[in-house]
């Protein structure tokens, strides 16, 4: 996803409207890191799969979750979607406060 889809134009756009934050899941040169945010995923998002993807608002309410093939259309969507419904909802959503998103 990160060498295929991210630098497509209609991802890169939209990611720009995000803070990323990455979760490490498969990391072999730190397992028991990996194992703690394995479980963190399990246990927050319901989900194990890879790669997958989480946006929240500021105030930390998940908007959008979802895991993804290297369709950067589907992606970009995604990314739109889930963005539009935090700004829809979001009380602390500000124009100096607009970034939103976590990205394993």
């Amino acid at each position: 996803m990160e060498t295929v889809v991210f630098p497509q134009p209609q991802v890169r756009k939209a990611l720009n409207q995000f803070v990323l934050v990455r979760l490490y899941t498969d990391d072999t040169k730190n397992p028991a890191a990996s194992a703690r945010n394995v479980k963190l995923q399990e246990e927050r998002f319901n989900s194990a799969a890879l790669p997958f993807y989480v946006v929240l608002t500021p105030d930390d309410r998940i908007v959008g979750t979802a895991s993804f093939n290297r369709d950067a259309d589907a992606f970009a969507a995604f990314l739109n979607e889930a963005r539009a419904k935090a700004v829809a909802s979001s009380a602390v959503f500000t124009p100096t406060n607009n970034h939103l998103a976590v990205r394993p």
